[in-house]
């Protein structure tokens, strides 16, 4: 993922302690890392349900809410908004990358509206017209953030 080139940029390390273990400090790369796991994991679930609307089979209306909830809350609030207070204006500061920084920026606007869009969808899945509108917008969202291999 481009936005993790400069990841050192951000500076400090964060603590991370889970319940009943000692302290642990992960570099904001690694951090970045594993935040963008989630992510992938929320893609598969996105390509699971395009793959069962393609087939004609059904599939949990629910487990479109939960995931396109998950982007919302966990990628674009927290993560993506990490990424654009804290990491795109050093880049853009240092000068560094500026075009990727822009372009990174501009999928995160698009991403929000395909969030908004499938969280709207998935509320009335009642005919072919609206699972096949939810499947179109899942590929796009996939398409956009899967990386590219």
């Amino acid at each position: 993922m481009g936005s993790l080139a400069g990841a050192s940029m951000l500076g400090a390390e964060r603590t991370v302690v889970a319940a009943g273990e000692s302290e642990a400090k992960t570099a904001p790369d690694a951090d970045l890392m594993q935040e963008h796991g989630v992510l992938k994991r929320v893609l598969l679930a996105y390509g699971e349900i395009v793959r069962r609307i393609g087939a004609g089979k059904e599939f949990p209306a629910q487990a479109v809410d939960d995931s396109a909830t998950i982007i919302r809350t966990f990628v674009e609030n927290y993560h993506e908004r990490q990424e654009e207070k804290f990491l795109f204006p050093r880049f853009r500061q240092a000068v560094h990358l500026v075009d990727l920084v822009d372009v990174l920026y501009a999928q995160h606007q698009a991403g929000r509206r395909l969030t908004e869009r499938i969280l709207a969808e998935s509320k009335s899945l009642a005919g072919a017209d609206s699972r096949s509108r939810l499947a179109s917008d899942l590929e796009a969202f996939i398409r956009m953030y899967e990386p590219i291999s």
